[in-house]
């Protein structure tokens, strides 16, 4: 061989083996040391599985003209934690013409806690039963016994976070733990002035729970299930527990109380078995679900809020109004490294936040996560990575 061809020889090698370094790094890099880095996410909006289930299953409900408009109209976002649901609550929170209760059957778990015998206390799916279809009817002097009312002011962002109640929330009564009859009276009366109720869950673990509210003839509620995919689920959860630890060494507190629980080894498994058992009511969808269940992926919010904003609301056949998408203009278009919490809703680019699992995920946990969720991953259209 010449020097001449050595040398050609040699050019062509390194720029082989230069592309296949290229080539190995980028295919390998997302998730796998946990460290951050700039990466392309990847976004499953045009998957062929699940848009093809969403154009059989999941049609938004047309319109109605206005002489066919319901005059009331509720909802119930359901879902498991961490899945984006206090983001996509805000468009009902945000609402003057809705009253929204955060997590109401949070309550069950400070009743619990509060009581000298916690079997007294019937489970959560009796409880449940009771307590929505009272706050739906508007009737606070139904709800269940063991109910302490100044658990509904519990959001995360404090108790005056949620706007209709506000009002409740802030008064003598609740500020003296003196929930009497007056105070129910008086609640029932403000729910009645609104024009809709919506309840955010996380504490309801199988949409046929909620069959009698649905069929419930004096009332008019639809099931929004918001779900998430599953590494971008678990990847929240470490980040809650690991914000939750600084916080207690930086309070210097290492029995401060109230934060999440650590990841089980079982809990992977456990949320997907949620999520596939509930996605087969939009399999499947059930003549008493029919019209009346939605599915919304937290990406898809993510990545255009206004549009499916506009689509939950076109489903729901209410008004969307001005207000709702101001709070999302403003709350979802931040630069990514500039987000600042207010109360509770980070105001940063949510299409950057969806994805951020691909980066700060480990590989070893995104397989994990992969092999035994695979076929919620299917179902819903995410892919493999």
């Amino acid at each position: 061989m010449t020097q001449a061809d050595w040398r050609t020889y040699r050019k062509g090698f390194l720029s082989f083996a230069t592309l296949a370094v290229v080539y190995f790094v980028f295919h390998s890099y997302p998730g796998n040391n946990g460290n951050g880095g700039t990466v392309q996410p990847v976004h499953f909006e045009n998957t062929k599985s699940y848009t093809d289930r969403l154009s059989a299953n999941d049609r938004p409900v047309s319109m109605k003209n206005d002489s066919e408009q319901p005059d009331v109209q509720h909802v119930i976002i359901f879902t498991i934690r961490r899945s984006g649901s206090t983001f996509l609550s805000e468009i009902f929170n945000q609402n003057d013409d809705y009253m929204f209760f955060f997590e109401p059957l949070a309550s069950y778990e400070m009743m619990k806690k509060k009581t000298s015998d916690p079997s007294l206390i019937p489970d959560i799916r009796s409880y449940s039963k009771q307590l929505l279809p009272a706050i739906y009817h508007c009737n606070f002097t139904q709800v269940p016994t063991w109910t302490h009312l100044p658990d509904l002011c519990f959001h995360l962002g404090g108790y005056d976070r949620i706007r209709s109640l506000s009002s409740y929330c802030k008064s003598k009564q609740f500020q003296n733990d003196d929930v009497n009859s007056d105070g129910k009276k008086y609640l029932s009366s403000t729910c009645r002035k609104y024009k809709g109720i919506a309840i955010k869950t996380i504490r309801v673990s199988d949409i046929q729970n909620l069959y009698d509210l649905v069929l419930d003839p004096k009332l008019n509620v639809k099931v929004i299930y918001l779900v998430r995919d599953p590494r971008g689920i678990i990847n929240s959860r470490y980040k809650a527990v690991r914000q939750f630890e600084e916080v207690k060494a930086k309070r210097k507190d290492p029995l401060l109380r109230g934060g999440p629980e650590p990841i089980r080894p079982n809990e992977v498994s456990e949320i997907c078995t949620h999520m596939e058992r509930n996605l087969q009511y939009w399999i499947d969808t059930p003549e008493w679900l029919k019209g009346r269940y939605k599915l919304v992926r937290y990406e898809d919010m993510a990545g255009n809020p206004i549009s499916v904003t506009r689509d939950i609301y076109n489903f729901i056949q209410m008004p969307l109004p001005v207000s709702v998408t101001h709070w999302l203009d403003v709350n979802t278009k931040q630069t990514a490294g500039r987000g600042k919490l207010t109360n509770t809703v980070t105001t940063r680019n949510s299409n950057v936040t969806a994805y951020k699992w691909q980066t700060e995920l480990q590989r070893s946990v995104i397989d994990d996560v992969q092999l035994k969720c695979k076929k919620t991953l299917d179902i819903l259209g995410y892919e493999l990575v």
